[in-house]
């Protein structure tokens, strides 16, 4: 019990006692003054004693003048022992100094707390919080204090600042988004799901989030997010960030995994795999945690390959066209060859001043024009042959405007800024006019309201400080320039334009392979080709061709009449029949003895029973049970001493997998007129190569 030189009683008289209620003293008439000053002290004794933690009360020499029974509890020292302690002998020697200081603030007559371990006599510390003020005791100027055993407190705090701990390690070190969002106004349930939407967006603000949640958008720590509304992430506008939000109410505000599509801080797109758990009080939402996964590089691979399978379809889409236009080429030519051998065959044999000569020359017009569209045919599928020769791009850009208006509308104007002294280069014409068709094509999609395309040509020089490529060789070069008043591209447009199935267009609107294959038929042709082009300044295309000295082989008209002649032995095969009774009879017109067969079978009987030398083998490429390749190596064995010479309507494509596009390989590409037959005849006896 609490220390006191007055004797004491019963604490049990002391709860028999009458309270009075203003100034809770113990009254009573019949009791002598000595009597009251006992019942006074048992009342303080059981005070002090009913306190929560330890009193005590000591002089300025630290001396303990009263105490409480928890301070003997708690100190583990009798009363005894105590009296002969001071106030300093319970505290810990690194806190005394401190303490001290506390103890002086007090006797200068203020009110000081403080926390401290409060020693016990087996050295036991407990944390305590103390409570001190200055006091008057039998005279004496003293402390009086109260400590508050704070254990309890303390490790609630450490477990909770553990729990913080591992609460903020685990956000830290996610590696996912992980934030919460406040309710500036708590959302009432009651509301219609349109209105809980308009209100969370216009009233929950990011209040925390993590690092990474802040690098997901383009920024570098949480705090460049903190105070945002949630319209900052989630695009207000958008129809799948109003369902998102839709289906988070109306799952209870707890959504699992669902996606969003967002924007960073660049305005570039993000999508989040995200999940969503709102917290309620009484009856409202008021705050919303949620977690979010990057998933942005995911759906672009997905995004890439659905493209390249689009592309893979679109390409195959291309690719049966292509074989389509093959196939209808083949025949085509066919029929073009038996037209152009029997027409010219006729002109050759009508006086020059005929009334049929009129009639001729239009069906040679028109069979002229029927060939130019088959090419064309050819150039759409990519299936025409490369045979380079010496080249004026003069001539192909005159023969390709005139096939130009129909392919790019009457919107646009067509200038031809051609150099009239144009050297010569050695690309393949038909291959060029591709070149021309792509480009032109592209020109036509940046000029949907109409404009301008320009063809020039020109000869230039380019030294060592000229050339735009290392690799490109100094020397004289033929330029071939496309231009359009268009609509230009960007930088990272034009960086990616020769890339393949790269397309601006839209979705079924292009293949993304026109510009691809004019960059292949460039550099399959040793060329060069650049694009200079800005956003609203339109685009030109620039190509150039290592110019040749090779002679242009040109044909006179009146040299047509005068076919060259020979009398040397050919084996003509044609599966075809008006195509080879057509060449059967221009041939032996010409002086040349022929023997004909219908395909390789019979070819090899006829080789079988000749004995003279068979000086040529004209064969056609594709044919049943032997193609031409087979038959060609059948002949070789039989005859050492015959050239031979392929003809064919096939694609580059079909000639290829039938083995004979070698470069020694001499070829004759159907349709064909009577002088050309002539001369590529002549030229394969006289200079051909002979080896297959």
């Amino acid at each position: 019990m609490a220390k006191s030189n007055v004797p004491a009683k019963s604490f049990e008289k002391l709860k028999q006692a009458k309270t009075d209620k203003k100034n809770m003293s113990v009254i009573s008439q019949n009791e002598t003054p000595q009597e009251l000053l006992v019942q006074e002290q048992l009342f303080t004794d059981a005070t002090i004693n009913l306190l929560p933690g330890i009193f005590f009360i000591f002089d300025e020499d630290g001396k303990l003048l009263r105490w409480n029974d928890n301070f003997e509890s708690v100190s583990g020292y009798s009363a005894e022992e105590i009296c002969k302690m001071k106030s300093l002998d319970f505290f810990a020697d690194k806190d005394k100094q401190t303490i001290e200081e506390k103890i002086s603030e007090v006797f200068n007559q203020q009110e000081v707390a403080f926390e401290a371990n409060f020693v016990s006599k087996d050295s036991w510390q407990t944390p305590h919080s103390f409570t001190n003020k200055p006091f008057k005791f039998n005279g004496k100027q003293c402390l009086m204090g109260i400590g508050i055993d704070i254990s309890k407190r303390i490790r609630a705090e450490k477990t909770s600042q553990q729990s913080e701990e591992r609460y903020r390690t685990f956000i830290e070190y996610s590696n996912e988004g992980i934030w919460r969002f406040e309710l500036i106004n708590p959302l009432p349930d009651d509301l219609p799901i349109a209105e809980k939407v308009e209100f969370l967006y216009e009233n929950c603000l990011l209040a925390e989030c993590n690092d990474i949640k802040a690098q997901q958008y383009g920024f570098s720590k949480s705090q460049d997010l903190i105070g945002k509304s949630l319209g900052s992430f989630l695009v207000r506008t958008t129809k799948a960030n109003d369902k998102y939000l839709r289906n988070f109410i109306k799952s209870a505000y707890h959504l699992i995994n669902n996606e969003t599509h967002e924007k960073d801080k660049n305005g570039d797109d993000k999508y989040f795999l995200s999940s969503l758990i709102g917290v309620m009080e009484n009856g409202f939402l008021v705050r919303i945690w949620g977690v979010q996964r990057d998933i942005t590089e995911i759906k672009q691979v997905q995004r890439t390959y659905l493209e390249s399978e689009e592309q893979l379809r679109r390409s195959q889409k291309v690719e049966a066209i292509g074989r389509l236009a093959g196939g209808i080429a083949h025949d085509f030519n066919n029929f073009l060859a038996v037209i152009m051998l029997h027409v010219d065959m006729l002109d050759l044999q009508l006086p020059v001043d005929s009334s049929l000569r009129f009639r001729i020359e239009e069906i040679k017009s028109v069979t002229n024009k029927a060939a130019a569209m088959v090419r064309q045919l050819l150039a759409f599928g990519r299936k025409q042959n490369m045979q380079p020769n010496p080249t004026i791009l003069n001539n192909v850009a005159h023969e390709f405007v005139k096939l130009l208006s129909p392919l790019i509308g009457e919107h646009i104007e067509v200038e031809l800024n051609l150099e009239p002294n144009l050297g010569v280069c050695f690309v393949d014409a038909n291959q060029i006019t591709q070149v021309l068709m792509n480009l032109a094509f592209n020109s036509r999609d940046a000029m949907p309201n109409g404009g301008v395309l320009k063809i020039e040509t020109s000869n230039i020089g380019l030294n060592k400080h000229l050339l735009r490529l290392k690799s490109q060789p100094v020397g004289e070069y033929i330029e071939l320039t496309v231009t359009d008043s268009g609509v230009g591209m960007s930088t990272e447009t034009r960086k990616r334009i020769f890339e393949p199935f790269f397309t601006t267009k839209e979705i079924n609107k292009g293949t993304g392979l026109g510009l691809a294959t004019v960059y292949g038929i460039v550099k399959q042709s040793n060329g060069f080709i650049w694009v200079e082009s800005k956003p609203g300044k339109g685009t030109s295309f620039k190509v150039q061709f290592p110019r040749t000295d090779q002679p242009v082989k040109l044909i006179a008209e009146e040299a047509a009449r005068n076919l060259p002649t020979g009398n040397e032995t050919i084996l003509l095969v044609e599966d075809e029949e008006p195509v080879r009774r057509a060449a059967l009879e221009v041939l032996s017109i010409l002086g040349y003895q022929v023997f004909e067969a219908a395909n390789g079978t019979q070819a090899t009987q006829i080789a079988k029973i000749v004995n003279e030398p068979i000086h040529l083998l004209l064969t056609d490429v594709v044919m049943p049970k032997m193609n031409g390749r087979e038959l060609a190596e059948t002949v070789k064995t039989l005859h050492p001493e015959t050239a031979i010479l392929f003809m064919s309507g096939y694609t580059d494509d079909i000639i290829s997998n039938q083995g004979i596009l070698e470069s020694n390989v001499q070829f004759l590409s159907k349709p064909f007129t009577p002088l050309m037959l002539a001369n590529k005849v002549r030229e394969v006896l006289e200079f051909g190569n002979r080896t297959i």
